[in-house]
């Protein structure tokens, strides 16, 4: 299965399942989005929160480097709308890159609460 060439849609969708489960054990209704331009830039999933948005990309890799996109929807909202940037990996481990993002695991998806 690791090296199936399906392994990032499974990987997106095993988050996408982990979102999801968060509302509910919480009782609060889902919305979650994702964004897509015409260049083919993507951010795997938009969560509103308020008038903020909390951006999440799944990278099954150990060393996703960075998003393109993030930048981009800085740039399309201001920086002033985004609460967070994440990278959801499958490695166990949670840090913060240079540049503000979160290297998250996909099991604890922290940046949910905050």
């Amino acid at each position: 299965l690791a090296k199936s060439t399906m392994i990032g849609a499974l990987f997106e969708t095993l988050v996408l399942g982990q979102i999801i489960r968060w509302f509910a054990n919480r009782g609060m209704e889902e919305r979650v989005y994702f964004y897509r331009d015409y260049q083919g830039a993507e951010v795997d999933f938009v969560i509103p929160v308020g008038k903020q948005l909390k951006l999440y990309e799944c990278k099954y890799s150990e060393d996703p480097g960075p998003v393109k996109a993030f930048g981009q929807m800085e740039n399309l909202f201001g920086k002033k709308r985004i609460l967070s940037k994440s990278i959801i990996t499958p490695v166990r481990s949670h840090r913060e890159t240079k540049d503000g993002t979160l290297i998250e695991n996909c099991s604890e998806l922290k940046s949910l609460g905050e």
